[in-house]
């Protein structure tokens, strides 16, 4: 991951990732929920976490944005391996009645979004430099 572009992308999922993880935990801590409560706060029309889930979020984004910063490509792998395996525990929760993240269906797209974005990132191949000779 050494492009502009690619760099940039990473970038601008973490500033997302951050978004909803801070405001998820904002939400729910103002609702005065408890660390598991589920469903969790609801943030707008947008998605619902727990303050684990806001926890969670904030600190998967924040490694994205580490990524970002140092162009690693391992690291924003790692945080978008971390997004799916938060959906996939919320989708698991849900169906076993109640979410240890705090989350629904639409917090399943928010966390998929981001993992696959960063996955894409990560595993883009760079290109070789161009030659200034003609």
């Amino acid at each position: 991951m050494t492009g502009d572009r690619v760099r940039r992308a990473v970038l601008a999922l973490a500033a997302l990732g951050l978004v909803a993880g801070l405001s998820g935990l904002g939400a729910a801590l103002l609702e005065g929920q408890s660390l598991l409560e589920s469903p969790g706060a609801r943030v707008g029309a947008f998605h619902h976490l727990n303050p684990l889930g806001g926890i969670v979020t904030t600190v998967l984004a924040a490694l994205a944005l580490v990524a970002g910063l140092t162009r690693s490509g391992m690291l924003a792998l790692v945080s978008a391996a971390g997004f799916a395996a938060a959906a996939a525990v919320t989708v698991l929760g849900s169906a076993l009645g109640a979410s240890s993240l705090g989350g629904t269906a639409a917090t399943v797209a928010v966390f998929l979004g981001l993992g696959g974005g960063l996955a894409a990132c990560a595993l883009t191949p760079e290109r070789a430099a161009r030659s200034d000779r003609s």
